[in-house]
């Protein structure tokens, strides 16, 4: 699931780990990777006919997060299939500024699932998180968010 927050000037885009695997969700896929494509389209179209043009996103702050399916290990191989996806699509031609937490998470942000087990009531797992550690890394991504966010004002 792709979710797009908007809070004034401020923009979050809220990534499921398993976004980049066709098998599972092929309609959402392709629906969000025409989107992007588009939003892409439009602002190198507009670019390209003239240099001095800057969408409408231009140089706005984003934070991108993504949902990690495993533990902290397993995060780590998110970044490339669904952080950098997104980082790329909304970084160049649409030139969006992308925030991140620190040197290691410069393009945003991904939390990993504490555990995951069975539910014989239910076809699905349980996931269960630790909502601490959700807190810390996602407050500190608001907070580089709204920093940047103040600064165009």
């Amino acid at each position: 699931m792709m979710i797009l927050l908007t809070i004034y000037t401020i923009y979050f885009v809220k990534l499921t780990h398993y976004l980049s695997f066709p098998r599972i969700m092929p309609q959402f896929l392709l629906s969000i990777s025409m989107l992007l494509e588009k939003i892409e389209q439009l602002a190198f179209l507009k670019r390209f006919n003239d240099e001095k043009f800057r969408s409408p996103l231009f140089g706005k702050p984003v934070g991108i997060i993504g949902h990690g399916g495993g533990t902290e290990e397993i995060c780590k191989y998110y970044k490339e299939p669904v952080i950098d996806s997104i980082w790329n699509a909304l970084s160049y031609p649409v030139e969006m500024n992308i925030i991140g937490i620190d040197n290691e998470q410069p393009r945003g942000v991904t939390f990993p699932v504490k555990n995951v087990r069975k539910d014989i009531k239910s076809i699905f797992p349980v996931q269960e998180y630790d909502w601490g550690d959700i807190e810390l890394r996602l407050s500190t991504l608001v907070h580089n968010v709204l920093r940047e966010a103040l600064k165009r004002l």
